[in-house]
């Protein structure tokens, strides 16, 4: 397709610009309409490759015997003698040619045809000297062009090879830093579930501990309360034997009076004494009373302080299943009521050195 567009352009050309066909011989114009022609020939007989290949051989050599191209510059140098004479032309064509012609002596057209080709070859001649130099200038210009392209590929090989190590470093360095990270990150998820554990069982501690201790606050407060009021009781009573003793010295002596028969002394005395006995003997019940109360109320609030300490021993791993084991010994034992004699008090540690590793 190419092929054909060029002929029919190239034909068309000529045909248009040389209407008065000067200039057909010089651009061989009917070599242009051979090739196309023969290429034309050639397609007809595609399916026959003999003739196919027959015609496309004839084609391109009308094509090879010398044809002008339309956009060269010796067609547009014709093109602008397009009005002279045939004559004109025809010594062109001997002065491009450099062949010789009886009608250039003889003929002036054609001797001006003769010398405007000479005046061609030789502006041809610098065009073609120009473009030997410039086409030794680009050799130059391309060879230090490749030299500075290869030292610049040098370069840049270098530079890629040196960022290349530089990035397997970081590469080695961030896997480093990743498994480090990993490393310390497990260590802390690893601390959390043991430190979440603990909490845990401090809280599982806490809620067994809250209870008793909330109780144990309240006995606190009511032993307290009841030992205010056994005190008041015992002070009242204590009073109360201590004037009725008085009173009954002061206003009723008579009764151990020389007069009575002797055993009406030793029944009033007998009288008086279980009197006395039985007031003291509550006296002394209150007052037990009140002691009682008061230890009780102590043991108590021992016991809740001993308790939220045992919480902050568990807080910061400071006790062990052996020390643990006696201090809710100490703590859910019995209390000593101080009432009755062989009361069971809280049983303690009685090493001293059990202690000091407890608190330590």
């Amino acid at each position: 397709k190419q092929y054909i567009d060029y002929l029919n352009q190239e034909i068309e050309f000529w045909e248009s610009k040389d209407t008065n066909k000067k200039l057909r011989s010089i651009a061989h114009y009917e070599n242009l309409k051979s090739a196309k022609q023969n290429f034309e020939y050639a397609l007809q007989n595609i399916n026959n490759s003999y003739s196919f290949r027959s015609n496309m051989q004839s084609s391109v050599s009308y094509m090879d015997s010398g044809v002008l191209y339309s956009k060269t510059k010796l067609a547009r140098v014709l093109l602008g003698h397009i009005d002279r004479s045939t004559n004109f032309f025809d010594g062109f064509r001997c002065g491009i040619l450099n062949s010789k012609t009886s009608s250039v002596g003889s003929d002036a057209d054609a001797h001006e045809g003769f010398l405007a080709a000479l005046a061609y070859r030789e502006v041809y001649k610098k065009y073609i000297s120009y473009s030997e130099n410039t086409i030794k200038e680009f050799q130059e210009n391309a060879e230090k062009a490749s030299q500075n392209y290869a030292d610049l590929n040098q370069s840049y090989v270098a530079a890629f090879h040196e960022q290349q190590q530089r990035i397997e470093q970081i590469t080695k360095q961030t896997n480093e830093h990743l498994t480090e990270l990993d490393q310390k990150s497990a260590q802390q998820y690893a601390d959390a579930d043991n430190r979440l554990v603990e909490m845990e069982k401090l809280y599982r501690e806490k809620l067994r501990l809250e209870e008793p201790a909330k109780y144990w606050d309240k006995m606190d407060k009511e032993y307290k309360a009841k030992a205010t009021g056994w005190l008041i009781a015992s002070a009242f009573l204590a009073a109360a034997i201590v004037g009725g003793l008085v009173a009954f010295l002061i206003f009723v002596p008579e009764i151990f009076s020389e007069e009575y028969h002797w055993f009406d002394n030793l029944k009033n005395s007998a009288i008086l004494t279980v009197i006395a006995s039985i007031l003291i003997y509550m006296l002394r019940l209150t007052v037990k009373m009140t002691t009682s109360s008061y230890h009780l109320s102590r043991d108590a609030k021992e016991r809740n302080n001993l308790s939220y300490f045992y919480l902050a021993l568990i807080e910061k791993g400071a006790v062990s299943d052996k020390e643990r084991a006696l201090i809710l010994n100490a703590l859910f034992s019995r209390s000593d009521t101080g009432l009755l004699k062989g009361d069971a008090a809280p049983s303690m540690p009685t090493n001293v050195s059990d202690i000091v590793e407890i608190l330590k």
